[in-house]
């Protein structure tokens, strides 16, 4: 555990296996690294990726307490149903987060989120609990490719990256099963929570 700490201290990015599909998961709130996550991907910057918490109880920090506080008991609980799980959670504050910009969306003076949490049991979990800042939980691949669900297929995008990037790229193969589907969207920005189809 302590020598992908490292990594991630170091501003490098992992590559490895999420409860869906193979991500890329650097430090949120270290810019460059975000900024070459973005650029590996080919992504545009005014498209905001998702990060993966340390814990639930974050949510309150990263949306502000307060926010949380004041929305209606069917949000409260549809967060407490859906993570851990495999779901992004679209959440809407006025509190500006403490990451990066590329990993939030700001629309009419507010900032808009999505926000992971999975299942203790997989490596990637561990290691964002352990560093206990978020981290980002974008799929591995070149924008508007396919996903990638197996090492194989990982070890091919690994191979198609830049040289000039792979030096910031550390390849861990934790042996995981993805899933295979990418994690259910559910906006909670609006009065009614909706889900959203990919």
């Amino acid at each position: 555990m302590k020598k992908y700490l490292e990594h991630l201290k170091k501003g490098k990015i992992l590559l490895i296996p999420f409860d869906t599909v193979w991500g890329l998961a650097g430090d949120a709130q270290n810019y460059q690294t975000v900024k070459t996550i973005f650029e590996i991907k080919k992504r545009s910057l005014d498209k905001p990726i998702a990060i993966l918490l340390q814990n639930l109880v974050y949510i309150k920090t990263i949306s502000g307490e307060r926010k949380i506080e004041k929305k209606t008991n069917i949000i409260k609980n549809i967060i407490k149903k859906y993570l851990p799980g495999a779901y992004t959670l679209l959440i809407k504050t006025n509190i500006k987060p403490n990451l990066s910009p590329p990993c939030f969306k700001i629309q009419n003076s507010e900032y808009i989120l999505g926000l992971r949490l999975i299942d203790q049991k997989y490596l990637i979990q561990k290691i964002a609990t352990a560093y206990n800042q978020p981290l980002t939980a974008t799929s591995a691949n070149f924008s508007g490719q396919e996903s990638i669900f197996n090492a194989k297929k990982a070890r091919e995008f690994y191979n198609l990256i830049p040289e000039k990037y792979k030096k910031r790229i550390v390849f861990i193969d934790s042996k995981e099963e993805c899933s295979g589907k990418l994690s259910q969207i559910i906006d909670l920005t609006h009065k009614t929570p909706k889900k959203i189809e990919r």
